[in-house]
């Protein structure tokens, strides 16, 4: 028997991971990723909410595979779909990386529902 949705969420919580905001265009086979800046938080937030305009305050850049990316983020990916998966309730796409890009800076970090800085 499976576990439930919050004891599942709960566990999860414990993994410390990157955050991150993934972008296409309509009717496109291809997509970006920007792993944020510690001092993104409210990017991610925005992107996080149900406002429809998910951009508007958002500086974004044109990638050279021509995918909006983050500006500010600190490593950027375009990538072309390779597959897609069925997932449950969700959809796992599977991409082949085309560009990347990195800049300095820390990570924002997201640890047991909030937003963490790491210690060196």
């Amino acid at each position: 028997m499976p576990v439930d949705d919050s004891q599942f969420k709960e566990a999860l919580s414990h993994f410390a991971s990157g955050v991150t905001v993934v972008t296409t265009q309509l009717a496109g086979k291809k997509f970006g990723i920007s792993v944020l800046g510690r001092d993104q938080g409210e990017v991610s937030n925005r992107f996080a909410s149900r406002s429809e305009d998910k951009f508007a305050g958002v500086e974004v850049q044109t990638g050279a595979n021509g995918m909006p990316l983050i500006e500010g983020a600190i490593t950027t990916l375009e990538c072309t779909l390779y597959e897609q998966l069925p997932g449950g309730d969700h959809t796992i796409f599977v991409g082949e990386v085309v560009d990347c890009g990195t800049s300095t800076g820390e990570p924002l970090v997201y640890y047991r529902s909030g937003y963490r800085s790491l210690s060196f």
